[in-house]
């Protein structure tokens, strides 16, 4: 199989929609359900230009969109997030930079400049 071939199954892979039962699901708190999930990387990342500033603090905080972005089999990305948790960011400048890093994830997975949509 040709390595154009495989990088293409594996974006596929990255931005499919999974199971219910292993979407992400945002939590102001443990146990704190906000009643909003996504099953897919752009489905997370509009769900994340929305959700509570408080919500995006936590899972950031316990490296929980970094495991679930690797989960869905993209290790840059998850690096990358992984990196924006070290920083002292919170509010809506975190939410800002961690948008315009999965956005541009995007853009490079689906070959596309323009803004990603669900």
């Amino acid at each position: 199989m040709s390595e154009g071939r495989v990088e293409k199954i594996k974006t596929n892979n990255v931005l499919a929609d999974v199971k219910p039962e292993n979407a992400f699901y945002f939590c102001l708190e443990e146990g704190n359900y906000t009643g909003r999930n996504a099953q897919n990387l752009i489905q997370f990342y509009e769900t994340l230009k929305t959700v509570e500033p408080k919500s995006i603090e936590f899972h950031t905080q316990r490296g929980d969109f970094e495991k679930w972005i690797r989960f869905l089999g993209d290790n840059i990305l998850a690096l990358q997030l992984a990196r924006i948790r070290k920083k002292p960011l919170e509010g809506e400048k975190l939410r800002e930079k961690i948008c315009d890093t999965i956005g541009k994830r995007i853009n490079k997975l689906r070959g596309s400049e323009s803004p990603p949509s669900a």
